[in-house]
């Protein structure tokens, strides 16, 4: 008799132990859905520049403004300043080169001649603001108070050439105002990739047009532009003056592309 019910006792255990087993062995889509973990995306370092004592976002990796580093900071006596926001007035991005070997020299030489610009490209692309974009620079006469502009880093001469660790590039056949006046050192990828969104940062920001002086043919003017006193849009220093050959060789048309198209 205790043998029998040993017998049942272990029967009844069994069986509980196979439904036990049942209830857990359930489809898997029958199973609450485990959690994931979201992955948290940092957001990008985004860098700025200063227009009329706001920050602006620039999609470059590379930006040194005034505001952060003193240094770069040009003094009062080479700039206008300007206490009512000048949005309405400005309607021209100039384009310079500065005849030195880097945007250091470039503010020496721009402050010991009481001359100002607001923005630099340095040889590596690095961008530099040297004044607030709604104060008027000394860069281009007869348009300082419509425009902003940018001195890119050039020595431009070819005796300069050795001067440049790794070296720059040269345009041949360079064409200004009539005359040829290449080889000169040109501008490297990463100063040109630093125009153009400069260029594009600034004509937004200030609702310039992204055009360039063109002739009759839809080719770049290659000096003084017939209407460069009204015209709207992304010109050179040569546009602007006879005298002036910055920056000659660089395709501005191709600066002002649109990409996304």
């Amino acid at each position: 008799m205790l043998h029998s019910l040993k017998s049942l006792l272990n029967f009844l255990l069994t069986l509980c132990r196979i439904k036990k087993r049942e209830k857990i062995l359930v489809p898997s889509k029958d199973l609450p859905e485990e959690k994931k973990e979201i992955p948290v995306f940092k957001k990008k370092n985004l860098k700025h520049i200063w227009c009329d004592g706001e920050r602006v976002v620039i999609d470059w990796p590379k930006v040194i403004t005034h505001k952060e580093e003193e240094k770069w900071k040009l003094p009062e006596k080479c700039m206008r300043l300007r206490l009512d926001a000048r949005d309405d007035d400005i309607d021209k991005f100039v384009v310079h080169w500065d005849g030195c070997f880097s945007a250091i020299m470039c503010h020496q030489v721009l402050e010991s001649r009481g001359l100002s610009v607001h923005f630099c490209i340095d040889n590596d692309g690095t961008i530099i603001q040297l004044m607030d974009t709604n104060n008027i620079a000394w860069h281009a006469r007869g348009v300082n108070t419509k425009s902003i502009g940018v001195e890119v880093s050039n020595a431009v001469y070819m005796k300069h050439a050795s001067k440049y660790k790794p070296p720059r590039p040269v345009w041949e056949n360079v064409e200004c105002h009539g005359k040829q006046i290449g080889p000169i050192l040109g501008f490297t990828d990463e100063q040109v990739k630093a125009l153009k969104v400069l260029t594009k940062t600034i004509c937004e920001r200030y609702k310039i047009p992204l055009q360039v002086p063109l002739n009759e043919k839809g080719e770049l003017i290659k000096g003084v532009a017939k209407s460069w006193k009204t015209f709207k849009g992304v010109m050179a220093h040569y546009h602007l003056n006879k005298g002036k050959t910055d920056p000659a060789g660089l395709d501005l048309k191709e600066v002002v592309k649109d990409e996304t198209k």
